[in-house]
């Protein structure tokens, strides 16, 4: 398997570096399973294979687009052939510089969906570039890889633009597609985004419903069918993933905790996260205190 390789490290926001040359493993017919802490964009530039995630396995070939999360655990197998492009970001950081971008249906598909969808909405956020896309993301790659060998003045400057025109070129690909099944999971996304910066507010149904442009019946059959959870389910595990992440980090009391995260009631808020941790909120805070102390 051959890798192109683009880096932007975190303390160079939006910079992109060659970290590795080319690699070619045509002998291997796998890549190890593994994980990054940082979010990964492929585009297939030959050959075939198939991508083990942690969601099911699928195959890809030539053209192929697909976005590995942050934290996300992949790898490949049965190789033929095999090269990938990896450009390697952070995409929280992205978000404010792509502007009206982040408006599209195809960003949100693209760049939005990473939460685990159902069988049925799986492998929604991937795209197979024609002949002619392809063609212009290799010009891009060629253009980077330049800019990052020469080094010229405003090299950064010129990476950021061409990651940016690549990213255009990826959501204006999907958004071409137009097909019902698109729009409802770009509406999900969008209401998944919103529900993850709001989470700790009151979210009525009808609010949910409203801003996902649907009914509150069609919302929930939607959650189902994508989430294999309720609105409700999901927003409770979210204030919950986010206060245990409190008590992780900070010395806040239980009681102001909680209330930070959407629960008007300590007790229970204890009860609902002993049922999703299995422990109570002061035994987590304990058991993580004493991994960091070790």
């Amino acid at each position: 398997m051959q890798k192109s390789l683009f880096l932007i490290p975190e303390k160079y926001l939006g910079t992109f570096t060659v970290c590795c040359s080319p690699q070619n493993y045509k002998d291997q017919l796998s890549d190890c399973w593994h994980y990054h802490d940082f979010d990964e964009l492929v585009v297939v530039c030959s050959g075939e294979g198939r991508h083990v995630t942690e969601n099911g396995t699928y195959p890809v070939r030539r053209g192929d687009v697909f976005l590995i999360p942050y934290g996300a655990s992949h790898g490949y197998e049965q190789l033929k052939n095999f090269s990938i492009a990896n450009l390697i970001f952070h995409l929280h950081e992205w978000r404010r510089k792509w502007g009206d971008l982040t408006d599209s249906i195809g960003y949100n598909i693209f760049f939005e969906n990473n939460v685990t969808f159902q069988e049925k909405y799986r492998f929604r956020n991937r795209l197979t570039l024609n002949s002619e896309e392809l063609e212009q993301c290799e010009s891009i790659f060629s253009r980077m890889l330049r800019e990052q060998t020469m080094r010229s003045s405003g090299c950064r400057a010129m990476n950021e633009a061409l990651f940016l025109e690549l990213c255009i070129l990826i959501c204006r690909a999907f958004s071409g597609a137009e097909r019902k099944s698109l729009s409802e999971i770009s509406n999900l996304s969008r209401l998944l985004e919103f529900m993850k910066q709001h989470y700790m507010e009151e979210l009525s149904l009808t609010e949910l419903a409203r801003r996902g442009h649907c009914s509150v019946s069609s919302l929930c059959r939607l959650f189902r069918s994508a989430l294999g959870r309720s609105p409700g389910e999901y927003l409770n595990t979210l204030r919950l993933e986010r206060a245990a992440k409190d008590l992780r980090e900070k010395t806040d009391s239980i009681s102001s905790i909680a209330f930070a995260h959407g629960f008007s009631d300590s007790n229970y808020f204890s009860v609902r996260f002993s049922r999703y941790f299995g422990c109570s909120p002061r035994e987590y805070r304990r058991v993580c205190s004493g991994r960091l102390q070790g």
